[in-house]
């Protein structure tokens, strides 16, 4: 418990880091489906996350932090496998799950700092908490491709992480598998021939620039993944080494 306040500033800095900077690598690359930022909008909404996106980044960052800190301070064992893999999935769906209402009541904030500064501003906010629950998956889900790859980024920065803050690299080898290499080489195929699609499929005019859009995304994804898959096979052939041996 005590390393706990230590725990949480690594997991914010990690994530603050990673997630600007793939933001603005989306946001000034032009490679994301919604031309002006990485992140989505709703129909007819305020684009305060487009003025603010880093305000928002910090509250996703602060919640992931929280429940990766959690996570690592009440760990009994480092799992590998599929069980590995699901705690490490669990830990960043919980984070988005508690961000969402929380986003929501900043962006509310920050609709009161525009103008609209009404008497009953903490209905105002509690408004906010529940918009935030309810838009906030649909609006995560559609910010392509900064959600796909913040999610792979994401599994693997936590697992290097949490290996480094628990046991060393030696822990860190032994959390990667053979299930990891299939699960990231299954990302790649589905990413190549989703890229294959949007290269092929002729679009109406007015949606020219979202199929390029998409088509450039899942290119980068592909190009991602297939990467990951090649580091995670040879992360596991060098500990099947190692094992052999100290046999």
């Amino acid at each position: 418990m005590k390393k706990s306040p230590f725990y949480f500033i690594v997991y914010f800095a990690v994530c603050f880091v990673g997630l600007a900077a793939l933001y603005w690598a989306i946001t000034l690359s032009k490679t994301s489906i919604w031309e002006e930022s990485a992140f989505a909008a709703w129909y007819r909404m305020f684009l305060y996350h487009y003025t603010h996106p880093m305000q928002y980044i910090g509250v996703v960052a602060a919640c992931y932090a929280l429940v990766a800190t959690i996570w690592t301070v009440f760990m009994k064992r480092m799992r590998t496998g599929p069980k590995r893999f699901l705690e490490i999935l669990s830990v960043i769906l919980v984070s988005l799950v508690l961000a969402c209402p929380l986003g929501g009541m900043l962006w509310h904030f920050h609709d009161m700092q525009a103008g609209f500064f009404p008497s009953f501003w903490q209905q105002k906010l509690l408004n906010g908490f529940s918009e935030g629950l309810l838009l906030g998956p649909i609006l995560i889900l559609l910010s392509i491709p900064f959600n796909i790859i913040s999610l792979i980024v994401g599994y693997f920065a936590t697992d290097r992480v949490n290996a480094f803050l628990l046991g060393g690299k030696e822990a860190g080898f032994e959390s990667i598998s053979r299930f990891s290499c299939k699960m990231f080489a299954s990302l790649a195929v589905a990413f190549g021939a989703l890229w294959l699609c949007c290269a092929i499929i002729t679009a109406v005019p007015e949606r020219e620039a979202f199929r390029q859009h998409l088509s450039v995304s899942m290119l980068v994804l592909f190009l991602i993944s297939v990467s990951l898959a090649v580091a995670f096979a040879r992360c596991a052939c060098a500990r099947d080494k190692r094992n052999r041996n100290h046999e």
